[in-house]
């Protein structure tokens, strides 16, 4: 009778201490999951925030009409990029940089860096000849490729 209930008791005991084992094991690769997907989020929200730039950047062009539209664009793709880089201490370097002095070369620079942050593979070409062509049936504005 002694043995059955030493049986039991062992048996109950290696089935709680399983199950245990097997929370445990599922709270930690939930975790894993959630820090995995909240890093791919940002990583997405960053990539939208480099591509926003590219496409508004051309309202730093001198004598470019900007709308009131292309302006807050700029404007928002930049306070988002301070969010979401805020981390980088390379990244914030280079947007200083622009704060500081608004060009077309600092724009490239801060977004070449951040685009190797958010690994994100663009070319120069890419980021530093865009061609945009103005409102109200403008003459096309081709930016000159810095060397």
């Amino acid at each position: 009778m002694e043995q059955q209930i030493v049986s039991a008791l062992s048996g109950v005991l290696g089935g709680a201490i399983g199950g245990l084992i097997t929370i445990w094991a599922m709270f930690r690769i939930q975790r894993s999951t959630n820090v995995s997907l909240e890093y791919d989020e940002i990583r997405k929200k960053r990539v939208e925030i480099i591509y926003q730039l590219l496409g508004s950047r051309y309202v730093l062009m001198e004598g470019y009409p900007a709308t009131e539209s292309d302006v807050k664009s700029f404007n928002t793709a930049m306070s988002l990029f301070s969010i979401y880089f805020a981390k980088d201490p390379e990244v914030m370097s280079a947007y200083d940089r622009l704060l500081n002095s608004e060009s077309d070369d600092n724009i490239v620079q801060m977004l070449k860096v951040a685009a190797k942050t958010a690994s994100l593979e663009l070319l120069d070409t890419h980021i530093k000849r865009v061609m945009t062509v103005a409102p109200k049936n403008a003459s096309l504005l081709v930016p000159r490729a810095s060397q």
